[in-house]
């Protein structure tokens, strides 16, 4: 996931976009698959988030707001 969202930034920035005017939703359709993904969020993304801008918002990764989300909400 990590190497996604470094992609991905810099994709945005090639294409002359600011990663900070976006955000990475990852939504599980079954609540096992949620689970699953958020162990490895939990492992390999969040260590490396930078706080939130505000306490509304998610986390950041290389400037973009990423959030696992699913069938179990306030997980």
């Amino acid at each position: 996931m990590k190497g996604a969202l470094d992609e991905l930034s810099a994709w945005l920035q090639a294409n002359g976009l600011n990663p900070a005017d976006f955000r990475l939703r990852l939504e599980a359709k079954t609540i096992t698959a949620q689970r699953d993904a958020l162990k490895a969020f939990k492992a390999e993304v969040e260590p490396h988030l930078a706080p939130p801008a505000a306490p509304h918002r998610k986390g950041t990764l290389n400037g973009v707001e990423i959030s696992v989300e699913g069938p179990l909400h306030g997980f």
